[in-house]
C-alpha cells in the first residue's frame, strides 16, 4: 500500500500516517476494523473415507 501511494518505504508511510491521524496504522486498523482473525489453513487434500 505504501508504494501505491508514492512512499518509498513502509516506515515512511507509517510516519506520515502517524503525523496525519495521530495514531500508527496498525493501531488504527485494530481500532476501526477489529483484530485480525487468525486463519486456519485450508487443506486441499480430500478426506479419506473408510470402507
Amino acid at each position: 500500500m505504501a508504494a501505491r501511494w508514492g512512499f518509498h518505504s513502509p516506515p515512511a508511510f507509517s510516519r506520515a500516517f502517524l503525523a496525519a491521524y495521530g495514531t500508527p496504522p496498525g493501531e488504527w486498523r485494530h481500532r476501526f476494523l477489529g483484530p485480525a482473525s487468525p486463519r486456519k489453513p485450508v487443506s486441499r487434500r480430500r478426506a479419506r473415507t473408510r470402507r
